[in-house]
């Protein structure tokens, strides 16, 4: 340790570095918090009281935009079913389902896959997304 020669140098770092600038918009209370949300065909990504733009390649942002889709969906057919909707509007938001899901994972996968996963499990409502699949012990 007596032979170990060295020195520091501090680094200037000017106040526009240090700063981070993430394009951020007032929270929508629409969304809840720590979810993903569509705005103008843009990922945001709640906290708080902001909503910060996600940086995502395009793919994953089409992914992400496909689960906000079906997380609203979902949502929307829970709200229905404890608001006690009607036999008929419960049906046809079930059949909206189960068609944009289809359509999902035909393009994706399931949401389970570890694309999927990695994409949305950011979102508080990714588990409620997941239990929507019953998946068997080969994955399928």
């Amino acid at each position: 340790m007596k032979h170990i020669q060295g020195t520091i140098t501090e680094l200037d770092l000017e106040d526009s570095e240090l700063e981070e600038t993430v394009p951020s918009i007032p929270a929508d209370p629409s969304i809840k918090n720590f979810s993903f949300a569509n705005v103008d065909g843009k990922v945001y990504y709640r906290e708080n009281s902001v909503m910060n733009l996600m940086e995502l390649p395009a793919l994953t942002t089409e992914r992400v935009l496909g689960m906000i889709e079906l997380r609203n969906l979902t949502q929307l057919l829970l709200q229905c079913q404890m608001e006690d909707g009607s036999d008929a509007e419960v049906a046809m938001l079930q059949k909206e389902l189960n068609t944009q899901y289809d359509r999902f994972t035909a393009q994706y996968g399931l949401i389970s896959s570890n694309a999927n996963r990695r994409a949305f499990s950011q979102d508080s409502s990714y588990c409620l997304l997941a239990s929507l699949e019953l998946v068997d012990e080969e994955g399928s």
